[in-house]
């Protein structure tokens, strides 16, 4: 504990106990010399009862006189030789976290090497926790004769002089009130609602509220006959929001005001909720019976331990949703909430849609990273207050404040983005949840039909796999037809779409069928180079060749965001012999219509997606079969399930597999694998054709026979013999800087640093360094890049030293310095 000038408590000589009500205050400022230390604040008498653990508050900090923090803890006294300061205000009545939730963030920090104030901006949802001002204004409520005191009064004759809101500052600086008494008047005229308070900058975060009219008791008052109007609509029909009285009486709001002044009706301003489910229909569920395998997955979690964590390994199309909605159902049946996380938003809206119809819009909430502010900050209040009890969401849903947490199901567990890559912390949402059920005692389910090779391996140590090994309904698996492009190539081919791909497409659409077609590569051409001098395009902040975008006729960086117009000639000998190069998902969609022009064809790319909504709007477009053939990247091939669906294609297939990172082979099997399950999910047969050049590579043999076990078998022999996980813990550390030379220097000289301090641990058998290297992509916005990568075999103790060694680091103002534990690539 330390007081708000910074002492700690080993420090204090000659203390003296302070016998009141004290706050543990964290700082909302996020600097490394804090060291997410806690300050001491007393709790003034006016604020008692307000702040908990979990309240924003505003306090006074070193030089500045009001900086937001938030109340970890409380104490009843406390031991100092200092003058203790008060807390000014509290930002919000509801307090944001309770005490439980804020020790899992205390080990997230720890495990992630991150700030806590970085954990708590990560966690909450932004605008609830932004530096804020406290304003102040007028009830309607109020007179002059509400006041008791002369403060309170000058106060209410201020604002009713002034109705904008105002700061408790510029007020008291008007008022000529000293701090305390102008803080204490303002705390006594808001709990007895005659000033409202609000936050400068949340407004779009606040319950956002809508004005009613209501009938009064006086309603039967001296009316004129358009007064008498309104009121004997109000009788009629009830209290009715102030548009709706607007628009049938043809009346207007002034007309309204001068009524409410007479005491025949009131005007109240009633809360709204801004709910993302009112784009969804609730439609009558599908009936289901669990099969004999789904029954004995289901009952394997519900009577597991508190805090046992299972494996759902099903093939695609094996009705791993099904056991979700039962253990759902189940889970509510004991008063407890549920959590069910997925990898994309696109997937969200599809699982939604099927929670929805099984349990209703009242139960369910969305959370993912398109929502609007407003509809987070509500969404948030409603799971925190226990209104909601199932939550869909994408990795930042394990965050999410669920009241009496009895489940968390993570659907396609193996999907990389589970794992926030940036900015801190670096987490892993799976990792998280297996932390958030021991200390919830929730079950844990994890399913995937191509499970992470981690995951996979501990889960057979364990014995913790429930095997789903048919098809839901006795379904086939799609058949699987390899073809080789450079025979295609050979034979006249010119295109990148092979001759038994389109005719499939067509005799798909003859049959009134649909087709889902994968090329992982955004942009129309992936390179521009010049004939002449070989020269090629790259982006001037990054070490990656431009993208052409032909439909915005640009050509851009995916890395940094960078675009410019189509360039016509070279930089380097002014020559205009530019060749456009690779294939992108723009050209393969081009090349579609050149072979089937009356072919209906969406995309479904991050292109097309952008928008809030577009997603699920691309999806119900196809879905409803007012498109042939969806066309996209890796977003298509995560748990689409549509009957109609009876081919698939997939192009390139092998351009995954020679990337130099340790996943790539896991990654290609995984795409091409959980694509081929989109094909024949209904009561057609399905159908897989895969093209590529290297049709023979182990990977799409595997991926052809939908073989999991053999590609794991044969992957793990690899990660053994080269010491990657599961044999060991990834760490990985990346220094950038804007000065090529420098940055390469701090990257040695901490390399260097790391291996005594490994010594020094006794740690060099297990604790091994691979580097330091320049990174894949040397360069991006500007700025070099290095890392070094650290394989930990000795478990926590191993991690423990690496924590402390990135926290006890100081790099220069121009060197970015960050750690990533439980790294999945190495680009």
């Amino acid at each position: 504990m330390e007081t708000h000038q910074g002492a700690t408590q080993l420090e204090l000589k000659n203390t003296r106990i302070h016998a009141a009500v004290y706050a543990q205050v964290l700082v909302n400022i996020e600097a490394k010399v804090l060291n997410s230390r806690v300050f001491t604040y007393k709790i003034p008498d006016t604020l008692l009862g307000d702040v908990q653990v979990g309240t924003p508050v505003l306090i006074p900090f070193g030089r500045q006189p009001e900086v937001t923090g938030f109340v970890v803890n409380i104490l009843d006294k406390c031991d100092s030789t200092f003058t203790i300061k008060e807390i000014t205000d509290v930002l919000d009545d509801t307090p944001l976290f309770n005490a439980r939730y804020y020790a899992f963030l205390q080990w997230v920090a720890t495990y992630t090497a991150t700030p806590i104030t970085q954990v708590l901006t990560c966690a909450l949802p932004a605008n609830l926790i932004q530096k804020t001002k406290k304003l102040y204004r007028l009830s309607p409520k109020a007179t002059l004769n509400s006041a008791r005191s002369l403060p309170e009064k000058k106060i209410l004759e201020f604002l009713k002089a002034n109705p904008k809101p105002y700061t408790g500052k510029f007020i008291g600086q008007k008022l000529k009130l000293p701090k305390k008494i102008l803080r204490d008047a303002l705390q006594t005229l808001k709990k007895e609602n005659l000033v409202l308070a609000e936050n400068e900058l949340t407004q779009s975060t606040q319950a956002k509220t809508q004005t009613w009219v209501c009938l009064s008791a006086n309603a039967d008052t001296q009316l004129t006959s358009r007064q008498k109007a309104i009121t004997d609509y109000l009788k009629h029909y009830g209290d009715t929001p102030q548009s709706i009285v607007v628009e049938k009486l043809k009346t207007t709001h002034a007309t309204l005001k001068k009524l409410a002044e007479t005491g025949a009706i009131s005007l109240e301003d009633r809360a709204v909720i801004r709910d993302p489910l009112q784009v969804y229909n609730t439609l009558q569920a599908k009936q289901f019976t669990l099969t004999p395998h789904q029954q004995q997955a289901a009952d394997a979690v519900m009577n597991s331990l508190p805090g046992s964590e299972h494996l759902l390994f099903g093939i695609t199309g094996s009705g791993k949703t099904e056991v979700y909605l039962d253990l759902c159902r189940q889970t509510l049946t004991q008063n407890k909430s549920a959590l069910i996380l997925v990898p994309e938003i696109a997937l969200t809206s599809q699982i939604a849609q099927r929670f929805i119809n099984h349990f209703g819009q009242e139960n369910i909430a969305l959370w993912h990273s398109n929502l609007s502010a407003g509809e987070k900050a509500d969404t948030w209040r409603r799971l925190a207050n226990g209104d909601l009890k199932i939550l869909i969401a994408a990795r930042s849903g394990i965050w999410a404040p669920l009241k009496n947490l009895g489940l968390i199901v993570i659907d396609e567990e193996h999907d990389g983005s589970y794992k926030q890559d940036s900015p801190a912390p670096r987490y892993d949402a799976r990792t998280l949840s297996r932390e958030l059920c021991q200390r919830t005692g929730s079950k844990l389910l994890i399913g995937s039909a191509t499970p992470d090779i981690v995951t996979y391996h501990t889960a057979q140590k364990e014995n913790r796999i429930l095997n789903l090994p048919e098809r839901y309904g006795g379904r086939e698996l799609a058949k699987v037809t390899l073809v080789d492009m450079k025979k295609e190539r050979a034979n006249g081919q010119r295109g990148n779409i092979s001759r038994a791909l389109v005719e499939a497409l067509k005799a798909n659409i003859a049959a009134e069928e649909q087709a889902i077609v994968l090329m992982n590569r955004r942009g129309f051409y992936t390179s521009i180079t010049c004939k002449l001098c070989d020269y090629v395009f790259v982006c001037p902040q990054c070490d990656v060749s431009l993208t052409v975008h032909k439909t915005q006729q640009t050509a851009s960086c995916h890395y940094c965001g960078y675009a410019s117009m189509l360039p016509k000639f070279c930089p380097q000998c002014a020559g205009n012999a530019l060749s456009q190069t690779g294939v992108g998902i723009q050209r393969i969609e081009e090349e579609l219509k050149q072979h089937l022009p009356d072919a209906r064809i969406i995309r479904l790319d991050s292109d097309t997606s952008a928008k809030k909504d577009a997603h699920r709007q691309v999806l119900d477009t196809f879905r409803s079969h007012e498109a042939d053939i969806l066309l996209g990247t890796q977003m298509v091939a995560k748990g689409l399930d549509i009957p109609n669906v009876t081919l698939v294609g997939v192009i390139a297939a092998d351009s995954t597999f020679n990337l130099p990172d340790f996943k790539s082979a896991e990654r290609g099997f995984q795409l091409i694998t959980q694509v081929a399950g989109r094909a024949g999910r209904g009561e057609k047969p399905g159908r897989v054709i895969i093209q590529a050049i290297e049709p023979e590579h182990p990977v799409i043999c595997f991926a052809q026979q939908q073989d999991y076990t053999g590609f794991y078998q044969h992957e793990l022999v690899t990660r053994e013999s080269s010491g990657f996980p599961p044999f060991s813990q990834l760490v990985r550390f990346i220094v950038s800087s804007p000065d090529e030379k420098q940055g390469w220097q701090f990257m040695q000289a901490t390399a260097e640093h790391l291996k005594l301090k490994i010594t020094e641990a006794c740690l060099e058998q297990s604790v091994t360094l691979l580097g330091p290297a320049s990174c894949v992509i040397g360069k991006i916005q500007g700025r070099h890049r290095y890392h070094l990568l650290v394989k930990n075999a000795s478990g926590p103790e191993g991690q423990a030293l690496l924590s402390r060694f990135y926290t006890g680091i100081t790099p220069p103002e121009n060197i970015h310095f960050l750690i990533d534990v439980d790294t999945q690539t190495l680009l």
